[in-house]
């Protein structure tokens, strides 16, 4: 299974605006798709990746086109990796 975020994900304040760190485990935490999606995956022991994971580590605005929430060249190169 494969998580793709939406650019929402990484907004400021996270996707529900209430957020004040950019780290990892605040902004997942907070995510109802990436909680449901988590909880999921371990109760039915699924493979699970998630791209939000690897995306925080640089500005993941750099993996999206502008103005839009499909990934770039780059965010297809990053989800190749």
């Amino acid at each position: 299974f494969l998580y793709i975020p939406a650019k929402e994900f990484f907004a400021e304040g996270g996707i529900l605006g209430n957020l004040t760190k950019r780290e990892k485990s605040i902004f997942d935490s907070a995510n109802p798709h990436s909680k449901q999606i988590r909880e999921v995956c371990t109760k039915h022991q699924l493979k699970c990746y998630f791209l939000s994971d690897s995306f925080l580590d640089k500005d993941s605005e750099l993996y999206y086109f502008p103005f839009d929430a499909h990934l770039n060249q780059e965010g297809h190169q990053k989800l190749a990796e």
